[in-house]
């Protein structure tokens, strides 16, 4: 299930990704699928459901250590915090994601976190 919910991600079929991930994570917690389901959320404009998932997904991968996955929660958060309106809790997640990336050499990351910083400066 999780290789066809990959596939309708990749699809645009979002709704369908949704549910079959949601289904998942009832019985598999994992922060890679909390974190997916946030990024579904967050593209379709539920940014309130998006922070509960990223939340979940930093809470899971901070006590796994899976930095790349915590990273990637924290530019969820900073990227809900901003469309909420919050730019100053913003900046802080997504410096934050900054630090982890630096931390593990993620380039892609850290040039994806420049570019939201330029644009949300304070």
């Amino acid at each position: 299930d999780m290789l066809k919910a990959e596939l309708y991600f990749q699809h645009n079929l979002r709704a369908d990704s949704l549910v079959l991930l949601s289904n998942i994570v009832k019985t598999h917690d994992y922060s890679s699928i909390w974190l997916r389901i946030g990024q579904i959320y967050l593209d379709i404009g539920l940014e309130s459901e998006a922070e509960k998932s990223f939340e979940n997904a930093l809470w899971i991968s901070n006590s796994t250590g899976e930095k790349e996955i915590e990273a990637y929660a924290y530019l969820g958060l900073g990227m809900c915090s901003i469309i909420r309106s919050d730019s100053n809790e913003g900046v802080d997640y997504l410096k934050a994601a900054e630090d982890l990336f630096n931390s593990i050499g993620h380039k892609e990351g850290i040039q994806q976190i420049e570019n939201l910083l330029k644009n949300n400066e304070r």
